[in-house]
């Protein structure tokens, strides 16, 4: 049977990175994957972020909510929201 195309979002929030899977012809989340979002704290009250953590983060939670068997296998539009 073969799946309606769906769209990907990803939040790269300050403490986790999520990502969402959604049907929107049935007009449901599919699957939902989340992992910390990885921060240094070299003084108090300061944060910094490693881009390549930040980015292996953000490749390992959509793989997580891309497992295979368990999405569509066509997504049509990925959205994008991080914090600044």
């Amino acid at each position: 049977m073969a799946r309606s195309p769906c769209f990907l979002g990803i939040d790269i929030g300050t403490t986790s990175t999520k990502a969402v899977v959604y049907d929107p012809l049935a007009g449901r989340t599919v699957r939902v994957a989340s992992r910390p979002t990885p921060v240094h704290h070299p003084r108090p009250e300061w944060a910094e972020w490693d881009p390549e953590a930040l980015w292996n983060t953000v490749v390992r939670t959509v793989q997580d909510v891309l497992a295979p068997g368990e999405v569509a296998t066509t997504v049509a539009g990925i959205g994008i929201a991080c914090a600044g």
